[in-house]
């Protein structure tokens, strides 16, 4: 009863704000972040600034927006000049320099949005069967990083528990695999790769490197790790919602 009260005055206050956002621009919400993000395009070539722009998009998920179109154009813009950067490189024999490639976008949104594969894996095995029923059906949208029906499904937007791992768990990503690429663990992204493609398929074709597919499976149980104990608060939660038998 609770988390139904928090979630009603999440959808309220989201309400009111873009009421006012719109009677004092006249833009919808979607516009007015857009506007306000591109002229710091910049940001998305350096690590704190790459993290801020995903966190923002991700809490715009968590009202309802979608945030993944919002920050698409910034990120795919940076990702694309800097992976183009790196194919040049590799082209003259030389090794690839560019961290803020395409890859790590893809990492970004491993999974989906929120690294939310992780949440999926944990949903097919829990004691709820609603969670139980929409794991299974997500797995395979998941795998190739589509995560609508998690998100809307669960819901994880507008509800606080979810929300708190699903805006840790890309940081967590982004930081990791900027380290891997700098200390060479892992290979640097410069070729394309085509999206919404199973994850294994894209960590192997933007770098040709097999370590990126054992680094990406290793993000994913450490997203399992973040999302654990909130989910269990969640489980429980609904288990206290089911009328006894």
């Amino acid at each position: 009863m609770q988390g139904n009260k928090i979630k009603e005055i999440f959808i309220l206050t989201q309400t009111i704000l873009q009421s006012l956002l719109v009677g004092m621009t006249h833009a919808d919400f979607t516009t007015f972040i857009m506007k306000c993000l591109t002229p710091a395009t910049f940001l998305a070539n350096s690590l704190w600034g790459y993290i801020l722009i995903v966190t923002l998009g991700n809490l715009l998920w968590l009202i309802g927006v979608n945030g993944s179109n919002v920050i698409f154009p910034i990120v795919f813009a940076t990702g694309i000049a800097a992976t183009g950067a790196n194919a040049a490189l590799v082209a003259k024999g030389l090794a690839p320099t560019h961290l803020m490639n395409l890859q790590m976008f893809r990492i970004a949104v491993l999974g989906g949005s929120g690294n939310s594969l992780a949440l999926c894996i944990l949903m097919m095995n829990s004691k709820v069967e609603k969670y139980r029923a929409l794991g299974r059906l997500s797995i395979i949208p998941g795998i190739c990083s589509i995560n609508e029906p998690i998100i809307f499904g669960t819901p994880i937007c507008f509800n606080p528990i979810l929300g708190i791992p699903f805006l840790i768990a890309p940081v967590i990503n982004i930081v990791l695999t900027y380290f891997a690429e700098s200390l060479h663990w892992i290979g640097m992204g410069y070729i394309v790769d085509p999206s919404f493609t199973p994850f294994f398929f894209q960590a192997y074709m933007s770098s040709m490197d097999w370590r990126n597919i054992i680094f990406e499976c290793i993000l994913i149980a450490i997203g399992i790790v973040i999302y654990l104990p909130f989910f269990r608060v969640a489980e429980q939660n609904e288990l206290k919602n089911i009328p006894a038998a």
